[in-house]
Order: C-alpha cells, then structure tokens, then sequence
C-alpha cells in the first residue's frame, strides 16, 4: 500500500513539473499532466513505435530483476538476487537519456531562436529521467520484503541513477544524430552513435555497477554508489550549466550533424 502511495504522489508531482509556454511572459507551474514538462518529454515514446520498442527493453529488465531475487540467491538457476537490481533500475533513464537531442535535432535551427537555453532544456531531461529511476526503485522495493535482497543496493542504484548516471548520459547531446521517429527501425541507425566513446558512456553507467556488486561486498558498494550519487545530486546545476556551454561553444558543428541523419 505504501509503494502505491508513493508512486501515486510521483505521477501527481510529475504533473506539476515546469514546461515552457512561449505565449506567456511569465512562466507558472502547469496543472495539468498533460502539459507538464516530464510528459512533454514522455510523449514521442508513446507516439512513436521506433521510441515505444527502446522502452520495452527496461520493462523487461525490471521483470527479470523481481524474478531473479525471488529465485534467491542459492538458486543454480539464478544470476543472484542483487546482480540484475542496479541495472533494472538504472536502465529506464539511461534509455530515454541515450537519445538526448536526437528529436531536438529534427527543428533545432527554430529552436535556437526561441528564448529557451540549451541549459534549460538538458535540465528538463534531467528532472524527467530521473522520476524513472525512482519509479524503477519503487516497483522492486517489494523484493527487500518478500525475498531479502540487499535495500541498500536498492536505494545506493537510485541514487547513482538520478546523480551520476543520468548527468554522464547527458554528453550524448554532443553525439546524437537527428532521428524521425515515425521512421521504420529496421537497418535504420537514425540517432545513434556507434563511438567508442559512446560505448564507454553506456559500459560505464549500466555494466560497470553490475561488476562492482559482483565482486564488492554489499556495503562498499553502497557506500560508493550513494557518494557518486549524492555528489551528482548536489553538482547537477553547475555540471549541466558546463555541459550547455561546452555544446554552446560547438553549437554549429552540432547543428550540421543534425543535418546529415
């Protein structure tokens, strides 16, 4: 019952979250969902097939997290009951973060002449991503209750979700390509970058806790997963703010790249 409170009062807030109307000169808190920037940036995913697949993968990884913990961790069969945890929970974010820019990319050349800053849109993904952390974090709570995995593992993978993770996903903005989400996905690599530093990013931020609570025991690895957290949380202003003006800097070497999908 508290699990479903809680993740009532997070879609409640979600519709409150700020969103840019450029009719107003001064800009008000939104009371309506439909609105709010967190389902403004939620909405391609449900428009387009292409976008509604990518969401399918952390779905998934969420149900095969709760399975693995209910098998235990003295089960042949299971992975462990705390390996699939941090990934489950870090995924959702890292998916939709991957194509930071990728839509934008499609009108940024009317976007740039509109009075919304390159900071103020890379916090909007931000603030929307991380509801999806919290959202991961809350579905698998039930596991500390019915099958004893580890909560400190549970909430140290939130919070190295929404403070570090999520601010390392935000440089794909200086990769990502335009992307048509109608388009068909099919040998289509519309948006992606295959770089190696790409895939250092994505290795780092989703396969690199999964090593650490492989061979780290349980409080070490929440200790140093809450600190890079915590740490994020509080620099995610100044951290973003240098981002945008690294972007900034580079803004039409960007802008071409968006022009050759």
């Amino acid at each position: 019952a508290l699990i479903a409170i809680a993740l009532y009062l997070e879609f409640y807030y979600l519709g409150y979250l700020r969103s840019y109307d450029e009719n107003k000169r001064k800009q008000k808190n939104v009371s309506k969902s439909r609105r709010s920037a967190f389902f403004i940036e939620m909405r391609p995913f449900l428009r387009g097939k292409r976008l509604r697949l990518i969401l399918i993968f952390p779905v998934l990884l969420v149900a095969q997290a709760f399975w693995s913990a209910s098998m235990g961790p003295d089960d042949g069969d299971a992975s462990g009951s705390n390996l699939l945890l941090p990934l489950a929970i870090i995924a959702p974010s890292v998916m939709v973060l991957q194509l930071t820019f990728a839509l934008e990319g499609n009108y940024f050349d009317g976007l740039w002449t509109r009075p919304v800053s390159i900071e103020r849109l890379l916090l909007r993904k931000y603030y929307t991503a991380a509801p999806l952390a919290v959202g991961s974090f809350l579905f698998l709570l039930p596991t500390y209750f019915l099958f004893d995995t580890n909560l400190f593992i549970l909430v140290s993978s939130m919070l190295f979700s929404i403070g570090f993770a999520n601010l390392f996903m935000l440089t794909y903005c200086f990769r990502t390509k335009a992307m048509d989400i109608f388009a068909s996905g099919f040998m289509n690599t519309q948006g992606t970058d295959f770089s190696a530093s790409s895939f250092a990013i994505a290795f780092t931020v989703m396969i690199g806790p999964m090593l650490m609570v492989s061979f780290l025991p349980p409080v070490v690895y929440g200790i140093v997963l809450s600190v890079l957290g915590l740490t994020g949380i509080v620099l995610h202003k100044p951290a973003i703010a240098w981002i945008a003006r690294r972007y900034e800097a580079n803004r039409y070497r960007h802008f071409e790249r968006y022009r050759n999908k």
